[in-house]
């Protein structure tokens, strides 16, 4: 969930038999999602687990991974109790595979580093295939 989304009636996605909810922190380096604390509280508040995630806008920019991954640890709350943290990466802006993978590792890597949890990552079949060169790396 993001602010895409507009207001989210909670109560009624546990109601609807629903367990937990990811809700968007941050994208890239400048945005911080506006409806991140009241998502994450009202899913909270009506017993669903919840995750954070950040949707990644790579770039060729000195640090962009590390300048991503502290842009999310900034934005999001990672509690003791909290689901994987996520990376949404959907998103190659030019970038080739290799490059692409070094800054999936980058930022993985120092998300890992600042929460003791390895994130998790959120992509389509098609984004890996063609942006990734399908790589296992990440297996």
């Amino acid at each position: 969930m993001s602010y895409h989304q507009g207001p989210i009636n909670w109560p009624q996605v546990a109601a609807a038999g629903k367990g937990f909810a990811f809700v968007r922190a941050s994208a890239g380096t400048l945005t911080a999602d506006t409806a991140y604390w009241t998502n994450r509280s009202g899913a909270r508040a009506a017993g669903l687990a919840v995750g954070s995630y950040h949707f990644a806008n790579p770039d060729t920019a000195p640090n962009d991974a590390g300048n991503e991954a502290s842009w999310f640890l900034r934005n999001a709350a990672i509690a003791s109790g909290d689901l994987i943290p996520v990376l949404d990466f959907e998103t190659a802006n030019g970038l080739d595979p290799v490059s692409l993978a070094t800054w999936a590792q980058t930022w993985l890597t120092q998300v890992t580093a600042a929460t003791g949890v390895r994130p998790i990552i959120y992509t389509t079949p098609k984004f890996w295939a063609t942006s990734m060169a399908d790589t296992d790396w990440f297996a």
